[in-house]
């Protein structure tokens, strides 16, 4: 066969290449939603070209051989091998349609290598030299470093370098750009974006990472917005950046930080570091190392908190513990509430377990029973244990080491330090070292006081009210051991029921031994007055054993005298017995008038059943007086008659001397 020189002008006519997709949402789930795609231009372009055969143009069927390559010279075949056969060649020009595949064309440089030989021929190719580059125009399919995927449904769009990719089947991926020799992007995944970055993956239907580098989107809408080392791997998790975090539960979200977990459905990390959420609905708000384990938790921040139990909350603080169902921890450190509805408030190592229990603040304080409050107070630096409500429903408001008893429900201290409530509704409001025994107690302050059953002191130091209903106003070393009983002053000793015992300040003990008795010390004089000035009543002078009733002139008025004859003559007729009290024993005897007959007798006095002291005095005076007169008129009247008797008698010896 004739040996043929061929020489080829290249003519590459410009391809627009136009994609226009559209797509319409379907109200099914994700996988199965529908599309309207419009035709899609492919990657086949128009070639023309010129063939010269022997130096003049060429006329007839030839045969051709296209190769795409990577290099002018040497080099790596791109795509298929085309052979295009009998093409009609009219005064050296000639039109064919190549493609090279979705592959070809990513940016990079490319030569074609073009063979030739007559049509109908099955001789060898000649071929033509030098190949030749591809101009520009071709680049409309794939923009320097973006290249577009044609498929039937939604081109692939790819960006960055030659070796990101869209796996095979993949449908209406993007990636934007990014991606290196070791850390290339990819969109595993239907509709999946990468928008830059290096070594991101995109495997799930229609997820989004926006950037950064080693992130992972891996289930049906999730998204990774930046960052490096970020996973998003169930459906519509969100990753916002940061480093490390992990978002694996349903709508999960981790904004930002590093080493955040999300584990469980609808959980929200705002960001921090190291924090973990695995209930479902839990929020962490930020800070380090909290865990929000329980469903519909909140750890707003802080440092190594946990919220592990339904609608448990922790505000911040460090080292906090929410455990119980609808329990707070507000902050501070180291505290818990571990009751139902348990709340924390603040301060460190407190406890909340007690349901509805709360713990205002303070350090070392416990609210153990249902109900039960501290309000802050606590520990004192010497002696462990802080403020402790161990009953339900009991308070404490303050103070230091203040404890109520397991079995003192309802009962409140007030404050002070190691206040001890030990009885039901028992009352401590302050002091120091006082023991509410009793139920319904009542110490109301004071050093080491005791109060039993309904008993009640006021105040004072070391006083016991031991006896049911006793009582003890204040003072020091007093006891009311008697029910009903009454203490005051300075070692007053109440010992049995209804004793009344006042002591003063002297350093003795006072006591009453019997039932009902009423027993006063007050050695320097005991006064009772009767008026408002204090100017008139009685009083028993110190050391004295009878009382004075007051009787100054400069008090008295309407002072009348009275005729003591009189009063001697109305004495005489006044009916005067024996008889005894109807309270007391009948055996008990006592001697006198009676106080209708005095008053009928003498008019005197407040009314007619008592009988003043001060007027049966007077009466007594009075008659006196009167008997006193009566006797010196009778001493006179006496004297004159033994002066007589001495005349007679010295007459008659005078006559009998004769």
């Amino acid at each position: 066969m004739k040996q043929q020189r061929f020489f080829l002008i290249l003519v590459i006519t410009a391809l627009l290449v136009a994609l226009s997709v559209g797509l319409s949402r379907a109200q099914a789930p994700a996988p199965e939603r529908t599309f309207s795609v419009q035709a899609a231009v492919g990657t086949a372009f128009l070639y023309e070209g010129r063939l010269m055969d022997g130096g003049s143009p060429a006329n007839g069927l030839y045969d051709f051989r296209f190769k795409l390559y990577d290099a002018a010279t040497g080099g790596t075949m791109v795509g298929n091998i085309l052979n295009r056969g009998n093409v009609r060649v009219e005064n050296g020009l000639f039109t064919v349609t190549l493609d090279f595949g979705p592959q070809a064309f990513n940016g990079e440089a490319r030569w074609l290598e073009i063979a030739v030989r007559p049509g109908d021929s099955t001789g060898a190719y000649t071929t033509l030299h030098p190949r030749q580059p591809i101009m520009p125009v071709p680049y409309a399919l794939a923009l320097p470093g973006l290249w577009v995927e044609q498929n039937d449904t939604s081109p692939n769009v790819i960006g960055g370098y030659s070796g990101n990719s869209v796996t095979s089947n993949v449908v209406g991926a993007t990636i934007g750009g990014g991606g290196n020799s070791g850390n290339l992007n990819r969109v595993a995944a239907d509709y999946g974006t990468v928008g830059g970055g290096n070594a991101n993956e995109a495997s799930g239907y229609a997820n989004t990472i926006g950037g950064g580098e080693h992130n992972a989107a891996s289930d049906l809408f999730s998204t990774v917005g930046g960052g490096k080392d970020n996973v998003a791997n169930r459906e519509y998790t969100t990753v916002g950046g940061g480093f490390h975090n992990v978002a694996r539960g349903s709508d999960a979200t981790v904004s930002g930080g590093a080493d955040n977990f999300a584990g469980n459905g609808a959980v929200t990390i705002s960001g921090g570091v190291g924090n973990r959420a695995t209930g479902y609905g839990a929020t962490i708000g930020g800070g380090e190392g909290n865990s929000a384990t329980g469903n519909d938790v909140t750890v707003s921040g802080g440092i190594s908190n946990t919220a592990n139990s339904l609608v448990s909350t922790v505000g911040g603080g460090e080292h906090n513990t929410a455990s119980g169902w609808y329990s707070t921890v507000s902050g501070g450190f180291n505290n818990t509430a571990s009751g139902r509805y348990a709340v924390t408030a603040g301060g460190k190592n407190s406890v909340a377990s007690g349901d509805y229990a709360a713990v205002v603040g303070g350090d070392e304080n416990k609210a153990e029973g249902t109900g039960a409050f501290v309000g802050g107070g606590g520990f004192d630096g010497t002696h462990h244990g802080g403020n402790q409500a161990l009953a339900g429903a009991s308070t404490i408001a303050g103070g230091l080491n203040n404890v109520v008893a397991a079995a003192a429900s309802y009962a409140t201290i007030g404050g002070g330090w190691r206040n001890r409530a030990n009885g039901s509704r028992a009352t401590i409001a302050g002091g120091e070292q006082n023991t509410a025994s009793g139920y319904l107690a009542t110490i109301g302050g004071g050093f080491h006081n005791t109060a039993g059953f309904r008993a009640t002191v006021a105040g004072g130091d070391r006083n016991t009210a031991s006896g049911s209903w006793s009582a003890i106003p204040g003072g020091s070393g007093n006891l009311a051991q008697g029910s009903y009983s009454f203490a005051a002053g300075r070692r007053a000793k109440a010992n049995r029921s209804g004793c009344f015992v006042w002591g003063d300040a002297t350093n003795a003990d006072v006591t009453c031994n019997a039932s009902n008795r009423t027993v006063f010390r007050s050695s320097g004089g005991f006064y009772i007055y009767t008026n408002s000035a204090a100017s008139i009543g009685a009083y028993l002078a110190s050391g004295s054993g009878s009382w004075s009733s007051l009787s100054d002139r400069n008090a008295k008025a309407n002072i009348t005298p009275v005729d003591p004859e009189e009063v001697l003559e109305r004495l005489v007729t006044l009916p005067i017995s024996t008889w005894n009290y109807k309270a007391q024993d009948p055996s008990i005897r006592h001697m006198g008038p009676m106080a209708q007959d005095f008053r009928a007798a003498f008019g005197l006095g407040e009314d007619d059943t008592h009988i003043s002291n001060i007027d049966a005095e007077g009466v007594a005076l009075a008659a006196i007086q009167a008997l006193y007169a009566r006797n010196r008129a009778l001493e006179e009247e006496n004297a004159l008659l033994k002066a007589r008797l001495a005349d007679l008698e010295a007459r008659v010896a005078a006559l009998e001397g004769k």
